[in-house]
């Protein structure tokens, strides 16, 4: 499943209207709360972001081909504490 920039203020909108439905949270404050879910989120794209420039980066430094990309950026996702590709759903 793949984030997009765009999608972050509705996909924040419809987790908390689904929380607060379902009693799984309580507050009076909703707009924060959605504040807070965008905040997570786009940290998120900003952290994948930098992990896809540092792998780029990576590869063309010890010349190797775009084939192992994904094996690079999972290691590169893994020191920046986030989970890419399959592995973050």
């Amino acid at each position: 499943m793949r984030l997009y920039g765009a999608k972050v203020a509705p996909i924040a909108q419809e987790v908390v209207r689904s929380l607060v439905t379902a009693k799984d949270i309580e507050t009076e404050a909703q707009r924060e709360v959605v504040a807070d879910v965008e905040a997570v989120l786009k940290s998120y794209l900003d952290t994948e972001r930098l992990v896809d420039d540092k792998t780029r980066d990576l590869l063309q430094r010890t010349g190797r081909g775009t084939s192992e990309f994904s094996r690079v950026r999972q290691q590169v996702a893994e020191h920046h504490g986030i989970k890419v590709g399959d592995d973050a759903l």
